[in-house]
């Protein structure tokens, strides 16, 4: 005080117009991880209820989604197309997620596996990760979380391909120089 109306009236301005570029900045980045990312997760679940819950949840979240209820339905459906991660719950009927996961990271590599446990232990745990489980959550997860992490292995996943292909696109520059 005393206030310059102007000045502050310019200031203002300055903060609606910072505030929403920020906001464009904000929503910009948001939408873009989900258009560009394109993800495919496969959920594998006993538990039906589950199932259809993080379904939901993904497709509102724009990530594309294959559920399977035990695990040789999840091994039979990924011989009819691959995806980047694969959210597995460790205690099924029949096969266990281990078992699975076993599988999966022999014959598919690439994907990313997730643990989910109702009752989780540090033995499961290790177990998942010496198998080749990127992450252990316990259920119910958070869901937060879940998608973070799913977009994180995704973008590792990507990473990885990528720098594969750089490293075979200088090999074949090496032995086939022109």
């Amino acid at each position: 005080k005393p206030i310059d109306i102007d000045e502050l009236a310019r200031k203002i301005n300055e903060a609606v117009k910072k505030a929403q570029e920020n906001n464009a900045e904000e929503k910009t980045k948001e939408d873009v991880p989900d258009a560009a990312l394109s993800i495919n997760v496969m959920i594998v679940d006993d538990e039906e209820d589950l199932l259809d819950s993080l379904q939901r949840i993904f497709t509102r979240r724009k990530i594309n989604t294959v559920t399977a209820s035990s695990g040789p339905k999840a091994l039979e459906l990924l011989e009819h197309g691959l995806v980047d991660v694969m959210v597995l719950d460790v205690k099924m009927p029949v096969m266990d997620g281990l078992e699975v996961l076993k599988i999966v990271k022999k014959k598919y590599p690439s994907i990313q596996v997730i643990m989910l446990s109702g009752h989780p232990s540090v033995e499961a745990a290790l177990n998942g990760v010496r198998l080749g489980a990127s992450e252990y959550l316990k259920k119910p997860p958070d869901i937060d979380r879940l998608v973070e992490t799913i977009r994180n292995l995704y973008r590792q996943r990507q990473a990885i391909i990528e720098e594969q292909q750089r490293k075979l696109i200088e090999d074949i520059k090496q032995r086939y120089t022109d």
